[in-house]
């Protein structure tokens, strides 16, 4: 969750969490009255707690991302205990953030048997430079915020907890219980290396759900690959952004023309220094590496110039043709027709950046649930 303090003095409060004492009395104690409530994205862990976050507040104007729930039954949002909301759009007019924030809407084709749409509102706020997402892409940092118990770090950390016990008793993966034993005539760790190794299986387990044994027990080589940078994560890829990702890269392009020097994501580390360059590349995986490798060079500069100054003109009214500013701009995304060879090369593209062997166990499921006819490819 995030505040935005306004330019009128008031707050407005973006993705909200469970309207905790402890929460609340944080929250108030910054002063100004909470004029809006935005819920930003249709995923279950964010919405759940925006009925009682509203009435906590029931003067402010409550704000939803199109499509809250509308898979499987569209059901109308009172009846979920949400009453007077207004569906964000990416015209401020009207809104209490007014001229102080900017918004832009990832709406790709729907999903699941056709008929769930992801959705997902990022906003610029422009007093402080910060860039808002929700579950788009995450920065996993090196180590352990305050905010985690250091007790549950450390038994984390330890190679004799519940979960490691557990994991040797059914062997996983095959081949656990094994190399658990192989692992145990190791010389013992400090207790800052405890503390380390039960951080990166924290971060692991979180993104992948079921990592491979390997990384689970010597979690360094994996946590490597995901820490320290901008990515999307493991679970939104395998089961959304594999599957739309020309428009997530479209999305990406957009929300990169703004001048932010600083993200806020709803997960892990935030906020975090970074500018629209780094953290566009956690969706280069969008264009199987095709604006990585293009990135820096003269006909890319010139396509994202072009694009940069026609928005600007949009915004001051004025329009006309080739305003998307792409021809004669090089090669870019266009090179190679949508279809399985492209998706093909954008999933080697992510596997190889994230660690196959870690994402196994998702990529199965998702593709299991192409197969089924669950979860399809949109063109």
């Amino acid at each position: 969750m995030t505040a935005v303090r306004l330019a009128s003095g008031g707050i407005v409060v973006h993705a909200p969490v469970a309207p905790t004492a402890e929460c609340v009395a944080l929250l108030d104690a910054l002063g100004g009255e909470v004029e809006a409530v935005v819920l930003p994205t249709t995923l279950y862990e964010h919405k759940i707690f925006l009925a009682p976050f509203a009435r906590r507040y029931p003067r402010a104007r409550v704000y939803v991302a199109p499509g809250q729930f509308s898979f499987p039954v569209d059901l109308p949002l009172p009846l979920l205990g949400v009453f007077g909301a207004e569906v964000l759009s990416e015209d401020d007019a009207g809104t209490p953030w007014e001229g102080e924030m900017e918004c832009r809407i990832l709406r790709p084709p729907a999903l699941v048997g056709g008929t769930y749409r992801y959705c997902e509102a990022a906003f610029f706020v422009r007093a402080t430079r910060t860039l808002l997402i929700t579950d788009a892409a995450v920065y996993v940092p090196a180590e352990a915020p305050e905010i985690v118990g250091a007790e549950m770090v450390e038994r984390t950390g330890s190679d004799d907890n519940v979960l490691l016990r557990t994991l040797k008793a059914i062997n996983y993966g095959g081949g656990f219980r094994k190399r658990a034993e192989e692992l145990e005539a190791r010389e013992a760790l400090s207790p800052a290396e405890v503390v380390r190794r039960g951080w990166q299986r924290i971060c692991l387990f979180a993104l992948y759900i079921a990592p491979a044994g390997e990384s689970i027990l010597e979690p360094q080589a994996a946590f490597d690959k995901v820490a320290g940078r901008w990515l999307v994560g493991p679970i939104v890829w395998s089961l959304v952004f594999k599957n739309v990702a020309p428009s997530v890269a479209a999305w990406a392009d957009e929300v990169c023309e703004w001048d932010f020097t600083n993200v806020m994501p709803c997960h892990f580390a935030g906020p975090v220094r970074a500018t629209p360059e780094e953290f566009r590349e956690a969706f280069d995986f969008a264009d199987a590496g095709e604006v990585a490798r293009a990135r820096g060079s003269p006909a890319e500069g010139i396509r994202r110039a072009r694009k940069s100054f026609s928005r600007a003109m949009r915004r001051l009214g004025v329009s006309g043709e080739g305003d998307e500013g792409d021809a004669g701009a090089g090669p870019g995304r266009g090179q190679r027709a949508e279809g399985p060879e492209l998706d093909a090369a954008r999933d080697e593209y992510y596997l190889d950046s994230i660690g196959r062997d870690d994402v196994a166990t998702l990529a199965g499921v998702s593709g299991a649930l192409e197969k089924i006819g669950l979860l399809r490819r949109a063109r």
